[in-house]
């Protein structure tokens, strides 16, 4: 419920009026009832308060749930890929939950919903995934990615990868 609330919300009412933009989200058919019912609604008001969502209200440009298919090198995706199987061109697909512009570049911005008591871990988890994401964003875009960030939903906290 937490990403499909974030793909379509927006976030300046939402600052102002988190229950009504709630409420128009159910009403818009993008969440049901029960799905607002159990929104952490501290956790949404935490990420509203941030500069990052400042920085979304104020783009001039921002790709929410962004899908993309790329073709990419087997040894930029996979561990352990064999060499003779490393320069072989795959096809990504993804689906980036926020993207931004800002001084002309792009900031991703990938929300966790993991259960974690330091954001540094997801760093550690999710690594390869945002420079894959950049990858995609760079090459599906005109633009160049500036930063990728984690969001942890749970501990409220962003991270820099």
């Amino acid at each position: 419920a937490f990403h499909n609330t974030l793909q379509h919300m927006d976030f300046a009412k939402a600052k102002t009026d988190l229950e009504g933009e709630i409420a128009r989200l159910v009403k818009s058919g993008y969440i049901t009832s029960q799905q607002s019912n159990v929104l952490n609604k501290r956790m949404l008001q935490n990420l509203l308060s941030s500069q990052i969502i400042s920085d979304v209200i104020n783009s001039k440009e921002v790709y929410r749930e962004f899908r993309f298919n790329t073709k990419i090198k087997a040894k930029d995706a996979l561990e352990n890929t064999p060499e003779s199987l490393s320069d072989v061109e795959i096809i990504l697909q993804g689906s980036v939950d926020l993207a931004y512009l800002s001084d002309g570049k792009l900031n991703v911005v990938d929300y966790k919903t993991d259960r974690v008591k330091d954001v540094s871990k997801l760093k550690e988890l999710y690594s390869r995934q945002l420079s894959l994401y950049k990858q995609a964003m760079e090459e599906c875009t005109p633009y160049k990615v500036d930063k990728c960030i984690i969001y942890s939903i749970r501990l409220g906290e962003f991270i820099t990868v």
